[in-house]
């Protein structure tokens, strides 16, 4: 049978987006009353997880539990730091240089997929099937930007944050077919900064 083996990297100067949830959250994350971000951060941010979600789901995985607490960020994001997620952009097949690049982008990321405990394989499905965990994980993506939505600091443009709200709206939709994959939720948030 298969086994999955992931390693992941040490991330020094990174730390968690958010805190487990709470008893009286129940299944929504935690965060200091001080977390805020600006315009130019969250946008990071998305775009770095939405780079790595697109590459985990390009490979049939999914991430299992995506939460503000299985995220790690540093706070460079302003200062143009990238925003990979530590994903190689949808590559199935690295060779070196490609893994050189993603080895890069990772270097180089303002935010990072953490704990994949959760995480698992779908691929072995019928391909009809394929879809549905793309689109549950969306959905997750898209109440993530809410809260890191509803933390926004003030700084930045309205215009900035129209992707963010954009790609929220589109991943949260009440019907699962109608939820974009991590391919074209990527795209909407490069279409800004």
């Amino acid at each position: 049978g298969w086994r999955l083996l992931g390693v992941l990297e040490w991330a020094p100067g990174f730390s968690s987006l958010g805190k487990p949830p709470s008893m009286s959250s129940i299944t929504r994350d935690t965060y200091p009353p001080e977390a805020r971000w600006s315009g130019p951060q969250l946008l990071a941010i998305a775009r770095g997880i939405a780079l790595a979600l697109e590459h985990l789901h390009a490979s049939s995985l999914s991430h299992g539990d995506l939460y503000a607490h299985n995220i790690l960020w540093r706070d460079d994001a302003a200062a143009g730091g990238g925003g990979g997620g530590g994903g190689g952009g949808g590559r199935k097949k690295p060779h070196r240089a490609s893994l050189r690049a993603a080895a890069d982008e990772s270097a180089a990321a303002t935010a990072k997929l953490s704990d994949f405990g959760a995480a698992f394989y779908y691929g072995g499905l019928p391909a009809e099937q394929r879809p549905a965990f793309e689109r549950m994980e969306a959905r997750a993506f898209g109440l993530l930007l809410e809260e890191l939505l509803e933390r926004h600091d003030g700084a930045g443009s309205d215009a900035l944050l129209a992707p963010l709200r954009e790609a929220a709206a589109a991943a949260t939709r009440a019907r699962p077919e109608e939820r974009p994959g991590f391919s074209a939720l990527a795209r909407m948030l490069a279409g800004s900064g």
